[in-house]
């Protein structure tokens, strides 16, 4: 899954899911704002979201892509270009 970024300076809220078995790019549901550079994480049956923009914001959406984002609680601190590990 590719999130957000710039186009012509332009933040985005463009999401892209990218199909191995076709190699082709297709556009699921849009970011609720415009980030650059935030850090997406598989965990479970969810795709999360976290900063971007310099910002704080948790976001997760079903991989199902059924639903939209969600917005989840806040991190403490404002990030950018973060590394994300999920460990259990």
């Amino acid at each position: 899954m590719i999130a957000g970024g710039q186009n012509r300076g332009v933040k985005t809220t463009v999401v892209l899911e990218y199909d191995i078995d076709s190699n082709s790019y297709n556009t699921i549901q849009a970011l609720p704002d415009p980030k650059t550079m935030p850090t997406l994480v598989r965990k479970d049956n969810y795709m999360y979201l976290f900063g971007g923009s310099a910002s704080n914001e948790v976001l997760r959406i079903e991989l199902s892509l059924f639903t939209d984002w969600e917005k989840l609680e806040n991190m403490n601190e404002e990030i950018n270009d973060a590394l994300v590990v999920p460990y259990n």
